[in-house]
């Protein structure tokens, strides 16, 4: 029981420093200190009972908040563990009208890329569409009722025709002929949509690859896609929406425009997948020699040692970090601006460049050795592949690592790509062997494998799966 002041002494210390706008004080003593910590306990500092973050954020008390993003980044809370203790945080914050407090810890709970997407696009909807419903009351005041529901008769028989040949349209006025006709204009959407979708069709066809994300991948003012579908019990009940996200599993149930393209996506994928499997157990099963060349691609190994972590900073030629984190976070402190994150800026522009300007020049020189290695490979087709563009690896980064150490764009070590393609199985186990016997050669002798993945064992499992049926 003796060291529960002590513990609290030390959150009323660090709140002194804080008060005095000492940050470095402050982070030193944080540094030290922060295991004794007890971060959801309540303790008294100037007449206010609150814990050491809500201190931070009030200001009758310590009244700091390029502390409290310190104290936020650097991680000594854990949010998972601590999330009741942020929220009460940010009801101080609010409480007391703290401006640049809610700031940063709404900037702290919205961090994660995928969220700030989804948020983004939630917003938009909602403006969309309040823009839309006062367009049409504008419209009916203006015009006689029958007038009114001509020009639109007109106007969705227009649009419906547009979709049908793929027309160029315009979000705005396709959001105003579906909120006069929902199941004329979703219906003609919908049906276009499944159309384009063949697997077998829409990968040599780029007019439909474009039409596609134009105006439902990548276009997010269109209503129709997230309108609630009122369909049978047993319809609702037969939806398996997958979703990582527990606030989405809690509306999962509901069914709205957008399942039913992901259900059609979803049944071509699976058709494609049997029919690929048929094809691939055909060609197994054709000889001996087919059967073995496939049990050398199930059972192939690496026998040299992998990276245990792939990292560029990892390896004396890999992209290094000027500064460390704790660097980072001394400048940080010292800035006037407490929005201004200089650990995410480095971390995800400034490093992030670094490596993709450093790709942009081994490009040509890695092409050109990995398809000198496939050169002799017989029947083998050796396709370049595209640099990995900034916010494929931005998001990556924060959301496969966004629980690894800084730099986290350090993981990213894929941004060079190419592919080779074989026709059979057994060109493919040649090519394989061709592959490796190179890499372990004195030529090579410098390069090393950082991962690999063997796909071949999932293979076997499906083929095993089929013949039981």
């Amino acid at each position: 029981m003796c060291d529960i002041p002590n513990k609290q002494q030390i959150c009323i210390d660090a709140c002194r420093y804080a008060l005095k706008k000492n940050g470095v004080a402050f982070m030193k003593f944080l540094q030290k200190n922060y295991k004794h910590i007890k971060w959801d306990e309540s303790f008294e500092f100037n007449s206010y009972q609150d814990t050491l973050l809500a201190h931070l954020v009030c200001p009758l008390t310590a009244n700091n908040v390029k502390c409290a993003r310190y104290l936020l980044e650097t991680g000594f809370m854990g949010l998972e563990v601590y999330q009741h203790v942020f929220d009460g945080a940010l009801q101080t914050a609010i409480s007391f009208q703290n401006t640049p407090g809610i700031k940063i810890l709404l900037a702290e709970k919205f961090s994660n890329k995928k969220d700030k997407v989804i948020r983004d696009y939630v917003m938009k909807q909602m403006v969309k569409k309040k823009l839309k419903k006062q367009a049409e009351l504008i419209e009916k005041d203006k015009s006689n009722q029958t007038v009114l529901n001509l020009i639109m008769k007109v106007l969705t028989k227009t649009m419906i025709e547009m979709v049908k040949q793929g027309k160029i349209l315009s979000s705005d006025v396709f959001n105003l002929c579906w909120l006069h006709n929902k199941d004329e204009i979703g219906n003609a959407m919908l049906e276009k949509c499944k159309q384009l979708l063949n697997i077998e069709k829409l990968y040599n066809n780029m007019n439909n690859q474009k039409w596609l994300e134009e105006y439902v991948v990548n276009n997010r003012n269109l209503l129709l896609w997230m309108d609630e579908v009122k369909g049978s019990e047993n319809e609702n009940k037969e939806e398996n929406i997958i979703t990582d996200n527990k606030d989405q599993n809690k509306t999962s149930k509901k069914r709205v425009k957008w399942h039913d393209l992901q259900r059609k996506c979803n049944d071509e994928i699976k058709q494609a997948e049997e029919k690929l499997k048929d094809a691939l157990e055909k060609e197994i099963t054709s000889s001996e020699e087919s059967l073995d060349n496939y049990k050398k691609l199930t059972e192939f190994k690496w026998d040299v040692q992998l990276a245990k972590e792939c990292r560029q900073d990892n390896y004396p030629n890999g992209v290094q970090s000027i500064f460390n984190e704790q660097e980072l976070l001394n400048m940080q402190i010292n800035s006037d601006d407490a929005t201004f994150n200089l650990k995410y800026v480095y971390d995800f522009e400034m490093y992030l460049n670094d490596l993709l300007a450093r790709a942009h020049i081994m490009n040509d020189p890695f092409q050109a050795e990995m398809e000198n290695i496939f050169r002799s490979c017989e029947g083998c087709k050796f396709e370049p592949g595209p640099i990995k563009t900034h916010n494929q690896c931005k998001l990556k980064a924060q959301v496969e690592y966004k629980d690894k150490k800084f730099p986290k764009s350090a993981h990213i070590i894929d941004v060079l790509r190419c592919q080779a393609t074989f026709p059979n199985i057994e060109r493919l186990v040649q090519g394989l062997e061709n592959f490796t016997s190179l890499i372990r050669s004195p030529q090579y002798r410098k390069k090393m494998a950082l991962r690999m993945h063997n796909k071949g064992k999932v293979i076997t499992t499906m083929t095993k799966t089929k013949r039981t049926k």
